[in-house]
């Protein structure tokens, strides 16, 4: 009986070529966890909380917002859409939501002054990289 050779790491290589990781910014709907991620990097992260609604994800060697989930979704979608103001309208629209928007109207809420600065990051970081809105499915 011959014995049988595991192929290594370098072997597998040979046969299939280098693997190629390549990481595009996305958001997502999980309506499993009613909530929508959000990742401008690919990066080991740790959550910090900012409200009922947001954790911001940071990176664990920079400290840097690098993405970020915010959760409860389906009452966050009810509250906004019981709102008639130009902006909120702007923010919801055919069962999409924009997170870039939404950070942005978070950014300018004078109740959320001392969460100001991480909502203006998470708004740079939608808008910059070109995140599209997001079915909530809702």
């Amino acid at each position: 009986m011959s014995e049988m050779k595991l192929a290594t790491t370098e072997d597998l290589y040979a046969m299939f070529g280098e693997p190629v990781e390549t990481f595009e910014p996305f958001a997502f709907y999980n309506p499993d966890g009613d909530c929508v991620e959000f990742f401008a990097k690919s990066e080991k992260y740790y959550g910090k909380r900012i409200d009922d609604y947001v954790t911001v994800y940071l990176s664990f060697e920079t400290d840097e917002i690098i993405g970020s989930v915010i959760k409860n979704i389906r009452s966050l979608y009810k509250e906004l859409s019981a709102k008639k103001t130009s902006l909120i309208e702007f923010v919801i629209q055919d069962d999409r939501i924009c997170i870039q928007h939404l950070f942005y109207l978070w950014w300018n809420d004078k109740s959320r002054v001392n969460s100001a600065p991480v909502y203006q990051k998470l708004t740079e970081l939608a808008v910059n990289n070109h995140i599209d809105s997001v079915k909530l499915s809702c």
